[in-house]
């Protein structure tokens, strides 16, 4: 297989041996280096699914890749004994999840994404956080509190710098039960109020949006002359930007 034919190569590249005239054991080398590669490949699919728990996003190939990768890092002598995938993942999550020292403005364009259509733009942020945080960082930043002022300012000028007609930030989280979840927050310009609301009328069933139990979130879903703002629980968690997104886009496309 690629995966063989690619060890096989590390060895007789010369990888498999010290910098001294000593040389070490080549099959617990490769054994350990297929661990190392098997580790980086598998916490990517384990982050994506949810530790292959999300509903709807977990297909056979993820279940048959983790259990290919997972018997390469037993096979290593020094990984193999200590392996523990439960484990394994809450790090890796945890460590994606570890945005506290950033500024709101740079946990919003840290995964941000960005499209023009029908002559308007559309940008979307996906943060690992959920939307009471990003509040509450908004008004530590601006020494504000128990309103969402401080963070409608933030994301007003973070899509006016971009000239946004339409702005949405996405988020992921775990719930006080543990469990996975998703938000969607989508904040239009004059520009975008009327797509915005086509695609309200179509994510509803689409997404499975339904409010958010949050009273604080809550005040973030309002409508004026200038802009409309909206906030939901996306009760579907196997949609991810990969399909919020056209969703958007043809919502600008149709007006």
């Amino acid at each position: 297989s690629a995966w063989e034919s690619l060890s096989s190569a590390a060895l007789s590249s010369g990888a498999g041996h010290a910098q001294g005239d000593s040389q070490i054991n080549d099959s617990t080398f490769s054994q350990g280096w297929d661990a190392q590669v098997a580790k980086m490949a598998i916490g990517s699919i384990l982050v994506d699914t949810a530790n292959l728990t999300a509903e709807g996003k977990v297909e056979k190939p993820d279940k048959e890749a983790v259990a290919y990768l997972e018997s390469k890092i037993r096979l290593s002598p020094k990984d193999g004994k200590a392996w523990d995938k439960e484990k394994f993942y809450e790090e890796i999550n945890q460590a994606k999840a570890d945005i506290g020292s950033l500024l709101l403005n740079d946990i919003l364009r840290k995964d941000y994404k960005e499209w023009t259509q029908g002559g308007r733009k559309l940008g979307i942020s996906s943060v690992v956080k959920p939307l009471d945080f990003l509040i509450k960082k908004a008004q530590d930043e601006q020494s504000r509190s128990n309103d969402t002022s401080a963070f409608t300012k933030a994301t007003s000028i973070f899509a006016s710098d971009r000239g946004l007609a339409i702005f949405a930030i996405m988020t992921t989280s775990n719930s006080s039960e543990g469990k996975f979840q998703r938000e969607l927050y989508v904040q239009s310009e004059k520009n975008g109020r009327e797509a915005s609301s086509r695609f309200e009328n179509t994510a509803i069933g689409e997404l499975g949006l339904e409010p958010l139990p949050s009273n604080n979130v809550n005040q973030l879903s309002e409508k004026s002359d200038d802009i409309s703002r909206r906030t939901w629980l996306q009760k579907d968690i196997s949609k991810s930007r990969k399909q919020v997104a056209p969703l958007l886009r043809k919502a600008m496309q149709d007006g």
